[in-house]
């Protein structure tokens, strides 16, 4: 792969977004289990754009599910923001971010020719998994914040 300019500084703005919203959750945060949680939907969003970017998620960019897949991102945007980065309200947007995706993986199956069923089978696993971790330990976070 042969790398130019354009595509350094997309990783570099990428890597600083991660950087970003990793700093923002953790100056909110309250215990380990709120920065772990935090971390782990930032690397997650990390690397759905970065796989989105540099192959497309399910078969070429030009899939519509591909396409598709900013909901996911503006999920996790909106539901940060309205909750302010708070544990009980960033375990309800993990969970919507996670619903969102397997609703993309549903359509995906719906729209995908049968060479792509593992691809976006594996694909809406693999994050749904990340994004319902991340609602478990934001709900630990929570849990711990009560008890405080």
């Amino acid at each position: 792969m042969n790398w130019d300019t354009t595509d350094y500084v997309i990783a570099t703005a990428l890597f600083a977004s991660c950087a970003l919203v990793t700093w923002l959750i953790t100056r909110n945060a309250r215990s380990h289990w709120h920065i772990l949680a935090g971390t782990l939907a930032a690397l997650g969003a990390l690397v759905l754009v970065w796989m989105q970017l540099a192959v497309g998620l399910i078969g070429s960019g030009e899939h519509p599910i591909n396409q598709a897949m900013t909901l996911v991102l503006a999920a996790g945007a909106i539901g940060s923001a309205l909750s302010r980065f708070r544990a009980s309200g960033m375990r309800t947007t993990m969970l919507a971010v996670a619903g969102t995706q397997m609703t993309l993986g549903a359509l995906g199956f719906i729209l995908a020719t049968p060479d792509l069923f593992s691809d976006v089978f594996l694909v809406t696993t693999f994050f749904a998994e990340i994004w319902t971790g991340s609602a478990f330990l934001f709900h630990l976070a929570y849990r711990r914040e009560q008890r405080a």
